[in-house]
């Protein structure tokens, strides 16, 4: 049988489930040179309230046409980061 996740990811999990943030001070995402634009509001395609990214299928939503590529290419890395 393969053992369970440790003590601490399950306490990490239940954090994120509460809407709690975790700070990782020793595994910082960082953001390439080109990416730092697409923090702004204005990457929103002014429809939706937020901007959602599917890891399975790469699908972008609520993001302006133009910034579409570059999202998701900053998504699909925070994502395999997060794992």
């Amino acid at each position: 049988m393969a053992p369970g996740p440790s003590a601490a990811v399950v306490d990490r999990a239940d954090a994120l489930e509460r809407g709690e943030v975790l700070f990782l001070p020793d595994r910082p995402f960082r953001l390439n040179p080109d990416e730092a634009s697409l923090l702004s509001p204005q990457v929103s395609d002014g429809r939706a309230k937020t901007i959602s990214f599917d890891p399975a299928t790469g699908d972008v939503g609520g993001a302006a046409p133009s910034d579409q590529e570059r999202l998701r290419g900053l998504l699909a890395r925070y994502a395999a980061w997060a794992q």
